[in-house]
């Protein structure tokens, strides 16, 4: 089973904004008895590997995370969340299988939160991936190298994922959810990720800053059906 331990990073010495700070009261509000644990350079080695030695020296915060994010699961287990991740319900159903991890849309999985026991293999292929890699960021295309992508890719080839956004239980006792469980607002809704994108070169659309607004004001999975159906 995987232990009630929160993970989260951060980096940078940054002040955290309003929204983040939001965010992680929803996790206490709705988790009270879980560890909550943040990573920073105090407690992590950025020198850990080339990966993350050079994303800290580029201030690429976000991709140094995606390396400790798969450090820490894979030596405690537990979950983790990125900072600007809405807890709206109770976590526990998720510990039950012995990793688990959601769609944000029907070709690719999130990693804004997922979780897993200690030495999960799926972890350890995460892992693996940063062996020996060089972090390049390119500013035209902002989206190659980021984890979801990669993280899609290890399921599919070892795990046998099927995309598509529907839930399914891969080998290793992986339970694979549909957006509107950890990612996107439902019904069904435990975890709102808001996309706040600050990793991203460039400003946020209208649009973009219209739909953050409104999913910070859903609370309850009940909210966040509303929201489908207004919104989706």
């Amino acid at each position: 089973m995987i232990p009630k331990i929160i993970h989260y990073v951060w980096v940078g010495h940054n002040p955290k904004s309003k929204i983040i700070e939001e965010c992680i009261k929803t996790w206490h509000e709705k988790l009270p008895d879980y560890k909550i644990i943040e990573w920073n350079e105090e407690n992590f080695d950025m020198h850990e590997n080339r990966y993350i030695e050079e994303a800290y020296a580029a201030k690429k915060w976000a991709f140094v995370s995606d390396y400790i994010r798969a450090r820490v699961i894979y030596d405690q287990g537990g979950i983790y969340l990125d900072t600007d991740v809405r807890v709206i319900d109770k976590l526990d159903e998720l510990l039950i299988n012995s990793a688990f991890i959601g769609f944000e849309n029907k070709d690719y999985l999130s990693a804004a939160i997922f979780g897993a026991e200690n030495g999960h293999p799926f972890i350890k292929d995460i892992l693996d991936y940063y062996i020996n890699r060089d972090f390049k960021f390119d500013k035209n295309n902002q989206m190659a190298g980021v984890n979801s992508l990669s993280v899609t890719d290890i399921l599919k080839e070892n795990y046998d994922l099927k995309t598509g956004n529907f839930e399914q239980l891969l080998k290793d006792d992986i339970h694979v959810y549909s957006d509107g469980v950890l990612c996107n607002p439902s019904a069904y809704s435990k975890t709102i990720h808001l996309f706040t994108g600050t990793w991203m070169d460039g400003g946020h659309s209208f649009k973009q800053k219209v739909v953050t607004a409104l999913k910070r004001r859903i609370s309850t999975p009940r909210e966040a059906a509303i929201y489908q159906k207004i919104i989706r």
